[in-house]
């Protein structure tokens, strides 16, 4: 699993935590956790198969810089990469955006290569935004799911995994 979390500049302050919240849920649920961030570029913060506490996980994300544009397609292409990395079976990607890309090309063609993404969009509600997640969870094969605001993000990342990691 790849989680991939939109770090641009428009995460701020609470923001940044409620999303590392959401991903420690993430790491508290499942086996192994690999956690790809993105901005105007891409950037590997857990590698498939490095065991990372989600203490650790929190401290990490805390630690990266709300900066640059929002590129999902770097955000995807890198996840990706992860996830052809891993030697499990079950790959599946998570991405947690407003869906709002400013910088890069169409991400749903790489949405489209992933066995399975689900898409959590956060944030207030935009029509290209919301295409854009609900294409890209299409094209995913995946979910597509809504936090209204941030501070619905961890209880919605939790519905996520009890529907689709049903144990």
């Amino acid at each position: 699993m790849v989680a991939i979390l939109d770090m641009s500049l428009s995460m701020t302050g609470p923001k940044v935590a409620l999303t590392a919240l959401a991903a420690a849920i993430l790491r508290l649920r499942l086996d192994r956790l690999a956690v790809v961030h993105f901005d105007t570029r891409a950037h590997t913060l857990v590698r498939v198969g490095e065991d990372v506490s989600p203490r650790e996980l929190v401290r990490r994300i805390l630690e990266v810089p709300a900066q640059g544009y929002t590129n999902i397609e770097s955000g995807l292409q890198r996840a990706l990469g992860e996830l052809r990395r891993s030697h499990r079976r079950e790959r599946v990607g998570i991405l947690m955006s407003d869906g709002v890309a400013n910088m890069g090309g169409n991400p749903i063609p790489w949405a489209a290569r992933y066995p399975a993404l689900h898409v959590v969009q956060v944030g207030e509600e935009d029509k290209l935004g919301r295409a854009a997640c609900e294409g890209m969870a299409r094209a995913g094969h995946g979910r597509h799911y809504r936090a209204a605001t941030y501070d619905a993000l961890p209880q919605v990342v939790r519905r996520l995994v009890r529907d689709v990691f049903r144990s």
